[in-house]
């Protein structure tokens, strides 16, 4: 099978959905292409994200990087922008691509990036099959926050979205909040299908070994339990709020915290901590990449998101990490298999009691553990990378 994923911005080495599908179609034998752009997505604090990764402070990956290379098996076709504003960009020469290639499946991820428009502008041309990727996070739910945002949205962004989501065989959602709000706005419920996040199976694993070089650098006990937050540091990721519910129970016993990541809430967080009086309680570790991230999984107990939903989450459940998450349809259906607990988001007291019950009751612990093993198997990229083509031969049928 012959597949080209379309996305404005191709970032391997962040991760993303985009990358680890395609990643395991190629693993399973298909002909798998990506067509993107030279330049890497206009992240906040880029500058300092790339230094700690040992990138360029560029997001131009360089003339060098242009046309065709070859990643764990993926063609990619780095392809330069003619048009670029925040992080919608449009590419010269996807058609030209796409009639050399001629994919039986294009997935075109992310309408806001622009370039996806080429993926339904050519499906009758070339007769492929389409499919619609859109991660609506809650903050998005509104198209545009400012007036300059309206105007952009008005004048050309909510006909390229209509133009998309009518084109689209099929729309994937990676949870129901997502799957209500295009329902609603834009009257496709026959063609969304609920395909949530996953994780990488290669890079995110229980790791026994991990588990105890993180502990004993940061001198944790057996007898601790441990809460990681990781993520990057912002003050809308909630881990203020975490750190204060968590004080009397810190205080009283041997609950603990580690905040894993940078950003620029983390003095605020450090600030806190101290004024808390909750030193030796509360520690912080340095930005760590990617494919080392599984250590700090495994060696918590809980993992917590607050508020905002994450890719973090997936990850957790593939390094058997129990997860503590607001009870919302960005996140429900990632402990829909019993392996982890939702509370009232924004409750405090909610919080405590569930966070109580997860420290204090052993069986309900244990539980909670176990079914992370059935949590895995649904959320494995090499599971879900056969969602386009079980779609495909879905579409064939019908």
């Amino acid at each position: 099978m012959k597949i080209v994923h379309l996305i404005g911005y191709f970032q391997p080495e962040f991760g993303y959905k985009e990358y680890y599908i395609a990643r395991n179609q190629a693993k399973k034998g298909h002909e798998v292409h990506v067509i993107t752009s030279n330049k890497v997505m206009p992240l906040h604090e880029y500058g300092g994200l790339a230094k700690r990764l040992g990138l360029p402070a560029s997001r131009d990956r360089g003339k060098e990087q242009l046309g065709e290379t070859v990643l764990d098996g993926i063609i990619v076709h780095r392809l330069p922008g003619i048009f670029e504003i925040k992080d919608f960009i449009l590419l010269k020469g996807v058609k030209k691509l796409l009639e050399v290639i001629k994919p039986d499946i294009v997935h075109a991820y992310a309408p806001n990036q622009g370039s996806t428009i080429f993926g339904p502008l050519y499906k009758d041309h070339f007769k492929y099959f389409l499919i619609g990727d859109d991660q609506i996070l809650p903050e998005t739910l509104k198209p545009y926050k400012s007036f300059l945002g309206m105007v952009r949205y008005q004048l050309f962004q909510r006909f390229f979205n209509w133009f998309y989501y009518k084109k689209c065989d099929v729309i994937f959602c990676p949870n129901q909040a997502t799957k209500d709000y295009l329902d609603k706005y834009y009257h496709c419920k026959e063609k969304t299908k609920l395909v949530p996040l996953g994780y990488e199976s290669d890079f995110f694993y229980f790791d026994k070994t991990g588990r105890e070089e993180v502990r004993k650098k940061f001198q944790f006990t057996d007898k601790d339990f441990l809460i990681v937050l990781i993520g990057r540091i912002t003050e809308d990721k909630g881990f203020d709020f975490v750190i204060k519910a968590c004080a009397d129970l810190m205080r009283e016993g041997s609950l603990k915290i580690l905040l894993v990541g940078e950003g620029d809430f983390k003095e605020d967080l450090k600030n806190l901590v101290n004024s808390l009086e909750l030193a030796g309680k509360v520690f912080f570790e340095d930005f760590i990449s990617e494919k080392s991230l599984y250590k700090y999984f495994s060696a918590g107990d809980l993992g917590v998101w607050a508020k905002r939903p994450s890719v973090g989450i997936s990850n957790a459940i593939a390094c058997k990490l129990p997860v503590l998450v607001p009870d919302n349809q960005f996140v429900d259906h990632l402990v829909a298999f019993g392996n982890g607990i939702t509370f009232e988001k924004g409750s405090k007291k909610d919080f405590q009691e569930k966070l109580k019950t997860i420290v204090k009751r052993k069986d309900i612990y244990s539980k909670l553990k176990y079914n992370t093993e059935r949590a895995q198997k649904y959320f494995d990229y090499s599971n879900l990378a056969l969602a386009d083509l079980e779609s495909y031969k879905e579409n064939l049928k019908s």
